[in-house]
């Protein structure tokens, strides 16, 4: 009787063993379908932020140019600068573009409806991902007020000063001499515009889209790296 409990608990004690190794190695496997897919998904983002920080540089150069622009202007306006004429339009066209910055967001939404977001393991990527829409949104909203200020204050204003042909700064009549440009470049409107449009291009130079853009691909290549 004793042998034959002792030969029951053995083979008891067979079976558990048996299916704990099983276990372990469906939980190994599963892990390591994860960690396949985890390494996917931070793959495709890569490249998805990678090709919208090169979009973002290209933007903000513009940006830049566009803001360096309203600064020359606003000197020549204040008599403090002197510049080519044929200079003048070239300033002119841009500082009157607006732009609008508009990256790739089909890979992070896909990671987010499937669910998929949930095998990055960095908490702090995930954590710059969830902050990435919001910096956006306070980027498009800065362009927007710029757009705003060029369309529907700054150039309409430009076309109604009556010393430029073609309604406004010459607008397609081939290089003028500054002097042409003065009355309107000295105008106290002009001024505050061509200031508002600096203030806000310097605001949207140091927008955190940027750095944040930065800590997400550092920390996808650390994550990638590490596997």
């Amino acid at each position: 009787m004793k042998r034959g409990a002792r030969r029951l608990a053995a083979e008891l004690l067979i079976v558990i063993f048996g299916v704990l190794i099983a276990l372990s190695v469906d939980a190994a496997r599963q892990g390591f379908g994860q960690r396949r897919l985890e390494r996917q998904v931070l793959q495709a983002l890569r490249d998805e932020f990678e090709a919208n920080r090169r979009l973002l540089d290209e933007q903000l150069s513009a940006y830049r140019r566009r803001t360096a622009a309203a600064e020359v202007l606003l000197a020549l306006g204040s008599g403090v600068a002197a510049i080519q004429p044929d200079s003048l339009g070239v300033l002119w066209a841009r500082v009157t573009r607006a732009g609008t910055y508009d990256p790739s967001q089909g890979v992070l939404a896909a990671a987010i409806s499937t669910g998929n977001i949930g095998l990055i393991r960095d908490l702090q990527l995930r954590a710059a991902l969830a902050q990435w829409p919001s910096d956006l949104e306070d980027l498009r909203y800065a362009e927007e007020l710029v757009a705003d200020l060029i369309y529907g204050h700054l150039m309409p204003w430009a076309r109604t000063q009556a010393d430029f042909p073609n309604g406004g700064f010459g607008l397609g009549a081939g290089p003028m001499s500054s002097a042409a440009w003065a009355p309107a470049l000295s105008h106290r409107t002009m001024q505050n515009l061509l200031r508002e449009e600096i203030a806000w291009g310097r605001i949207i130079e140091g927008a955190r889209v940027s750095e944040t853009i930065d800590s997400i691909v550092t920390r996808i290549d650390a994550q990638i790296d590490s596997q």
